[in-house]
């Protein structure tokens, strides 16, 4: 939408080549990433991965065997109004300790899902703590995920979602 937008995002396709091709062995612009209509990105050889940035942050998952989604936001003095409406009634009911956490959780799921925002993230149900571990997804199977909860930077909250179980290993990149 704005100029730095379309920056941020080059830097971070750039990362996740720069990445990925070391993994693979090869050079990063010769790394296929292709995005089926309706499917996650993919890469040949087979690596899942997903992406997130939130102002001048990025972060990236990679995962081997496993589906996988992230979230990352920055915290902003910015009203959090807008998050009620991705609650769930009994979330509604009882309150959240921390909302924009919540909603990292939740929107991670909806990435390793493939629906995205395309699903009510009311669906997503997000067990009360700092760091739940599991997470209830509506649809589809499995109905449970497995979920890291990150604060990699100062102001900064992010999640992890995989459909097994994981450990998370945080390795910081600057360019």
């Amino acid at each position: 939408m704005r100029p730095e937008d379309g920056r941020r995002f080059a830097a971070c396709r750039t990362a996740l080549r720069g990445i990925l091709g070391r993994r693979f062995g090869m050079h990063p612009a010769l790394v296929p990433i292709a995005q089926p209509p309706g499917h996650r990105p993919t890469t040949t050889p087979h690596i899942a991965f997903s992406v997130s940035h939130s102002g001048d942050r990025a972060l990236i998952a990679l995962a081997s065997d496993v589906i996988v989604g992230v979230d990352l936001e920055r915290r902003s003095p910015r009203p959090l109004s807008w998050l009620c409406a991705q609650m769930s009634p009994a979330e509604r009911v009882r309150g959240v300790g921390d909302p924009l956490l919540r909603w990292v959780c939740k929107e991670a799921a909806l990435k390793a899902t493939v629906y995205g925002l395309a699903f009510d993230a009311a669906g997503i149900a997000v067990p009360e703590g700092r760091d739940p571990r599991r997470i209830s997804v509506a649809r589809p199977r499995p109905p449970f995920w497995h979920l890291s909860c990150l604060f990699p930077w100062p102001d900064f909250v992010a999640a992890i979602v995989t459909d097994r179980a994981h450990s998370v290993a945080f390795h910081e990149w600057v360019n």
